[in-house]
């Protein structure tokens, strides 16, 4: 019998005779013209789009805590009086910001430890890349760094922070099940999260019944034990070769060596151990150097679906040897490639129109998935940014937009047979937005989505 049965929809990848899917249990059991099949519910969307529900690739849910002051989009004054309010009323030891961004500001150096040492409790303030921090100096006096004079903290240091951040497991639970009724409002139907290993621990602890996203975890590779491999939602382990262009650690021509931070041959036994237990590897790669070291290492094991994330400097010669590498990448980052944008501000003209060459890696057949590495999460945003961008190299067509976030990262994420594409047989893993959203899709939510037939978002009633 059919559970759901929605008419007069558009459907994604179809002609416009296909109008009508037909849910069964948790599956999709027809796609096609309405034929006046019956159901237990018959839904009428009026003209909607149907696409299948995002695969977001590169996620940190717990950065969405609610417990976090969230700082994008703020100017300078504004970042420092929104965490002195904060510091009024936080119950918690320290103020925790994530999210300002410099680059955007008039005055575009970075926040200082005398600036924020006019918040009145410990505080750090993250960078939005999440590869830097400020803090002020009661904070830095608890992370045993009164010393460090202009309160910066970078890459390996931020580990520190995760401690004061999160005092309880408690807290990551409930962070990430804020972030999973988010994921549903943007669409979203499947993760692959980034994780340390205490935030692994909690997922694996999560109830069966909570209602979450497909989730496929990536942890750090020096924080990888053994007994992680028998967790279902295990995908692999995460490599930093380099740091990000925002904090000045990405592996670039031209920048300090000491920026790739994993060269060559450590690069070669850090994967053989891992594939040794046939481990996929996802190397966080962002500058030239880094990214050509990734490829030429990676690309010797072509069944895993090892990665390159980011994968934003890239030299089109590179391209030759990806083979069967993916390039997961993030289409809101385009939001830095304008003219006078963070990477014309870090690297000049150079790279300005030739970051995140989206087109190029299309066309040369290798796969690309998308993710938003939670800046901000949102497909429709990024979507939006990468078939509307003035740049040759980095813009696509819608289709090839959405099927990045959608069939490609269920391949990357092993959920092929299962989600990605609107086929028979497959969950009814499911975004409806207006029928207008392949015109413009910027900062669209869904008017419904289905997680394996059922509505987590939304509703199916048109009205």
């Amino acid at each position: 019998m059919i559970d759901i049965k929605i008419v007069n929809a558009k459907v994604f990848g179809y002609d416009e005779d296909v109008n009508c899917i037909c849910i069964s249990g948790k599956k999709i059991s027809y796609v096609g013209s309405d034929k006046g099949q019956q159901a237990k519910k018959i839904t009428d969307i009026e003209g909607r789009l149907i696409i299948p529900g995002f695969v977001d690739c590169h996620t940190h849910l717990i950065n969405l805590s609610s417990s976090t002051v969230m700082l994008q989009g703020l100017d300078r004054d504004e970042v420092i009086e929104k965490m002195k309010e904060r510091a009024k009323s936080e119950k918690k030891k320290v103020v925790m910001g994530r999210g300002w961004d410099e680059s955007q500001w008039k005055d575009k150096s970075y926040l200082t430890r005398d600036e924020v040492d006019s918040i009145p409790k410990p505080a750090v303030l993250i960078r939005v890349d999440g590869h830097m921090a400020v803090a002020n100096s009661k904070a830095l006096e608890i992370l045993k760094m009164g010393d460090r004079k202009d309160g910066i903290i970078r890459e390996e240091e931020m580990k520190l922070i995760r401690k004061l951040q999160w005092q309880s497991d408690e807290e990551i639970r409930k962070s990430l099940v804020d972030a999973f009724r988010e994921c549903f409002s943007q669409g979203i139907t499947c993760v692959r999260d980034i994780v340390d290993k205490r935030t692994f621990d909690v997922y694996a602890r999560l109830m069966n019944d909570e209602l979450k996203p497909k989730v496929r975890l990536v942890v750090y590779h020096d924080e990888f034990e053994d007994y992680m491999v028998n967790e279902k939602e295990f995908w692999g382990v995460k490599v930093f070769m380099d740091g990000s262009i925002g904090a000045k650690t990405a592996a670039v021509s031209g920048w300090p060596e000491k920026n790739l931070l994993i060269n060559r041959e450590e690069l070669k036994t850090i994967a053989s151990r891992f594939w040794e237990k046939d481990i996929p590897i996802a190397a966080h790669a962002i500058g030239d150097v880094a990214i050509e070291t990734a490829i030429q290492v990676l690309s010797r094991r072509e069944d895993l679906r090892n990665t390159v994330e980011h994968f934003e400097l890239v030299r089109e010669e590179f391209l030759s040897g990806m083979k069967k590498l993916i390039a997961c990448c993030q289409p809101n980052f385009l939001q830095w490639s304008g003219k006078g944008g963070l990477y014309e501000q870090r690297l000049g003209k150079e790279w300005l129109s030739k970051n995140n060459p989206y087109r190029l890696i299309i066309d040369k057949g290798i796969k690309l998935a998308f993710g938003s590495d939670c800046m901000p999460l949102g497909p429709s945003y990024g979507i939006h940014l990468a078939v509307n961008s003035e740049h040759v190299v980095q813009r696509i067509n819608i289709d090839e937009a959405i099927s990045s976030y959608t069939e490609s990262g269920a391949y990357l994420c092993k959920f092929e047979r299962r989600c990605g594409v609107i086929v028979k047989g497959m969950d009814a893993d499911l975004a409806i937005f207006d029928a207008d959203y392949l015109k413009n899709t910027r900062d669209k939510r869904p008017f419904a989505t289905l997680l394996e037939g059922k509505v987590v978002y939304g509703s199916l009633h048109a009205g």
